[in-house]
């Protein structure tokens, strides 16, 4: 009996992964963004880290998973 409650839950987790991947598969990456068209007179000083957060935005976005 204890056989074939594994391979139910192998299959249900296969099942679950599979649909996990159409999800993440269905929402576009984001580009990286080209700082080269932003000059520092763009930003105040207070606002001089901006361009950091800026440019590791897409990494952030781009790991966030659908539930």
């Amino acid at each position: 009996m204890s056989r074939i409650a594994c391979h139910t839950a192998v299959a249900i987790i296969l099942s679950l992964l599979l649909c996990t991947e159409t999800l993440q598969s269905q929402w576009p990456e984001l580009p990286d963004v080209d700082l080269s068209k932003f000059k520092p007179a763009d930003f105040t000083d207070e606002e001089l880290d901006i361009p950091y957060y800026l440019k590791h935005f897409h990494t952030f976005a781009n790991s966030v998973v659908a539930t």
